[in-house]
């Protein structure tokens, strides 16, 4: 068995392109990068509040931070800063530059 060592050796040799843009998202980062997991776990819980939410649609975003900041206090998780949490809400909804095609 190679390891791994061996292994980005010869992917470096190769000159492979990295992958471009940020790292996906490692279950680590919850140690090394904690302010965005706690962006990324409040928003995962602000959408399924979004989702079961049978009140007028007039506030509805307002209602389900708050229920997300509520339920993470409760359950002694860490509060992302707000600012972070609405940049992240709105970025994951754009959608990517086409690439270019040849034709």
């Amino acid at each position: 068995m190679t390891d791994v060592a061996e292994i980005d050796s010869f992917y470096k040799a190769l000159k492979l392109p990295g992958r471009r843009g940020r790292p996906a998202w490692r279950a680590t980062d919850e140690l090394t990068r904690p302010d965005e997991a706690a962006v990324r776990r409040a928003a995962f819980y602000i959408e399924r509040f979004k989702l079961s939410d049978r009140g007028p649609r007039k506030g509805r975003h307002e209602r389900a931070i708050e229920q997300a900041f509520d339920y993470l206090r409760e359950k002694g998780r860490q509060i992302p800063n707000r600012e972070s949490l609405e940049h992240f809400l709105r970025r994951s909804k754009r959608k990517t530059k086409p690439g270019i095609s040849a034709e």
